[in-house]
């Protein structure tokens, strides 16, 4: 659309001094959602780069039997931090 307002516009520029507003708000409508969608793609594809990595960074990632989250041994000295939630 936005190449076919483009053309429309300098076309009437030829015969009108100053050229049509109208097709150039179009033009310029359409310019904006060419420029917008085109930088969707680019934060999408980052995103997807991103996402690639970071499975690829998990891919050995041991996922064993015990998934209770506890560390294995007697706990470390230290400062911690419990959160408990009644209903």
């Amino acid at each position: 659309m936005y190449v076919q307002y483009r053309d429309q516009y300098e076309e009437s520029l030829e015969t009108t001094p100053g050229g049509d507003t109208q097709l150039l708000t179009y033009r310029e409508f359409y310019r904006d959602q060419r420029d917008t969608f085109a930088w969707y793609f680019i934060i999408l594809y980052a995103v997807n780069i991103l996402d690639a990595y970071v499975d690829a960074s998990l891919f050995d990632f041991d996922v064993g039997g015990d998934l209770s989250g506890a560390a294995h041994g007697p706990p470390a000295p230290g400062a911690s931090l419990t959160l408990r939630v009644r209903f």
